[in-house]
């Protein structure tokens, strides 16, 4: 088994028509460039993906619990 594991808690994502950037550069291509080079193109491979990504609000504080009140 191979993992790749891509995270920064200090980038720029921006939206286009044509896809996503991570720092200017593609989603796709960020990936695509990191993968191990023996995976042979346009075969498939069972994978786990998971994708999560946060979006810091520039506006007011949000204050959340869970488990109790304030």
């Amino acid at each position: 088994m191979k993992v790749l594991s891509i995270s920064s808690s200090n980038c720029l994502l921006s939206r286009s028509p044509y896809g996503v950037d991570v720092n200017g550069k593609s989603i796709s291509e960020l990936i695509n460039e990191k993968l191990p080079e023996e995976l042979v193109n346009y075969q498939k491979y069972s994978a786990k993906i998971n994708v999560s990504i946060e979006i810091w609000d520039e506006d007011d504080l949000n204050i959340t619990t869970t488990g109790y009140e304030l």
